[in-house]
């Protein structure tokens, strides 16, 4: 009977709340709608290029800082691309700079090296595999959680094979994520989709079907840029669904402000815009 248990669950949410309830977002905003909770998915979805990767390398980093096991999955990027990505968010530098290794002056260089430095500190894996199957997914997991105990799986991205049962396949890696990952290893999940031309989620009932929360970056139109100033950042975060909390109104006007600066791979939430007041 659930009044059996409820004492001792009850004592388990005081105990939640006590730590701080899931794990903080990077975006002090977010935080109001969703944090990474034990059991729960959260999706970020964008069209291609438009920030997806480089959202989940600044959480992967801001979680690793703070003393968070991360295990980060990643389909597209091999490890190496991955780290110039991590050390220009870490050093500030240029990107490019380091790719080439023509710094401007020895303070920078002297940056990327403290970068360095501060890269073998963190608690953070990083697996590249262009083709991550629910098997492969599931061995590395357990592997690297019996090795430092993982708090955080991050997945860059969930894709499909390219197969006439492409659908099918997105919602096993989906379904996996949310309930064998998350649910079953008692984990917190974050992922990346991609989203077609007009925005949705590719093949988006499947991604509905199973994540916790779905939440969109987009670019910000011009208009909406001289609406809300250019300190208010050209891009912005729109909870579409969530299980856990309120979500946002129009993607119009309601949404989160953020600075997204591509040759240092860094994102992070700008001066909030104050939301026009809808018609009646």
């Amino acid at each position: 009977l659930i009044g059996e248990k409820i004492d001792k669950i009850y004592a388990e949410i005081i105990k939640r709340a006590q730590n701080g309830g899931g794990i903080p977002s990077k975006f002090p905003t977010l935080n109001d709608f969703v944090t990474y909770e034990k059991g729960e998915l959260v999706i970020f979805s964008a069209k291609r290029k438009v920030g997806k990767s480089v959202l989940l390398a600044n959480e992967a980093i801001h979680k690793a800082r703070s003393g968070i096991n991360v295990l980060y999955l990643d389909s597209e990027m091999s490890t190496l691309g991955w780290t110039e990505r991590i050390l220009a968010m870490l050093s500030q530098v240029s990107i490019r700079k380091i790719k080439s290794q023509k710094f401007d002056s020895k303070e920078e260089e002297e940056k990327v090296l403290q970068a360095i430095e501060t890269l073998k500190q963190l608690p953070l894996v990083h697996i590249n595999n262009p083709a991550w199957t629910v098997d492969t997914m599931e061995a590395t997991i357990k592997k690297w959680d019996s090795k430092i105990g993982i708090d955080l799986v991050i997945m860059d991205y969930i894709k499909a094979p390219d197969t006439d049962d492409a659908y099918v396949e997105l919602g096993k890696i989906t379904n996996f994520l949310k309930n064998k990952v998350a649910g079953a290893m008692d984990l917190s999940v974050i992922a990346a989709a991609q989203s077609n031309r007009g925005g949705d989620t590719g093949e988006s009932y499947r991604i509905e079907q199973y994540c916790s929360t779905l939440i969109k970056i987009v670019e910000k139109t011009p208009d909406e840029i001289r609406r809300d100033g250019i300190e208010c950042g050209k891009y912005k975060l729109f909870v579409s669904l969530n299980r856990n909390g309120k979500s946002h109104g129009e993607i119009d006007n309601d949404y989160i402000d953020i600075n997204f600066f591509g040759e240092i791979m860094t994102m992070q939430e700008a001066k909030q815009h104050i939301c026009p007041e809808l018609p009646i």
